[in-house]
This record gives C-alpha cells, sequence and structure tokens, in this order.
C-alpha cells in the first residue's frame, strides 16, 4: 500500500507531503532492522542466497532480526529487496 503525495492548498500556499508506507530494511553490524510504518503488521520470508529460508517473521514497528554474516534476500507481500549483514 502505497500512498505517494497529499496536496494541501490550505492558506493559499500549495504544501506537498510525500507519504510513503512501505516497509524499511536496513542491515546492521549482526542483523538487520526492519521497520514498519503505521499499526498495521507484515509477514517477511528471509532467505539465504541459495534460496533457502532462513526465517519467517510477523513485524510491526521496528525489529532487529539477528542473522550472521552473508547475503540475504527479504520479501514482503509487496516487494524484495537484497541485503548483505557484515
Amino acid at each position: 500500500q502505497r500512498q505517494m503525495c497529499i496536496r494541501d492548498r490550505s492558506n493559499a500556499d500549495e504544501r506537498i507531503s510525500a507519504i510513503d508506507n512501505t516497509p524499511s530494511v536496513r542491515p546492521s553490524s549482526g542483523g538487520i532492522e526492519i521497520t514498519v510504518q503505521g499499526e498495521s503488521s507484515s509477514t517477511f520470508y528471509i532467505y539465504s542466497i541459495t534460496g533457502q529460508m532462513v526465517k519467517s517473521v510477523d513485524i510491526s514497528g521496528n525489529t532487529f532480526i539477528d542473522l550472521p554474516r552473508g547475503c540475504y534476500i527479504i520479501k514482503c507481500a509487496s516487494w524484495s529487496k537484497k541485503v548483505v549483514v557484515r
């Protein structure tokens, strides 16, 4: 679910605010940090670079997941992303 732009024309000023509810994934030392905006939760599937599922987690808010060093593919309902844990 993505909403890219809202226009607010109050006080004769046109202000554009970008809103993006896409979950974010950041590699961190010893794992990854996943942030889900809003009150909903999302299911994430974490695969090794060889295609083996390593973890499946339901996340709401901000969560750190411990992972050993390596390359991983993180998938959720609407996207997938490759991350490297160092």
